[in-house]
């Protein structure tokens, strides 16, 4: 019933055909790039912006909430008929950052 010429053609290749086969690798043997500093900061200070932006609890009128609550009430109550423009600007601020 399934017989394997329906699954062949001229055009195929597969892996095996003329080929050798590789050394084995460990990870020692990747290059991998040093470190740089301005990557890392970067990275440090969009981390650690959102841990305080999204999990730091913070007392504002007399609530307990994260500063992501204060700043979205703050838009929201401000810029009443343009949110979704601020919405816009933040996500494009955060794809540059």
């Amino acid at each position: 019933m399934f017989d394997s010429a329906p699954w062949e053609s001229a055009d195929q290749r597969t892996w095996n055909e003329g080929s050798t086969e590789r050394e084995a690798t460990t990870v020692d043997d990747a290059d991998l790039p040093g470190f740089e500093l301005v990557p890392a900061l970067r990275f440090s200070f969009a981390f650690l912006l959102g841990v305080f932006f999204f999990l730091v609890p913070i007392t504002w009128e007399g609530q307990l909430t994260v500063p992501f609550d204060v700043a979205a009430s703050w838009v929201t109550a401000t810029f009443p008929r343009a949110v979704g423009a601020v919405g816009l600007a933040v996500v494009t601020a955060g794809g540059l950052l």
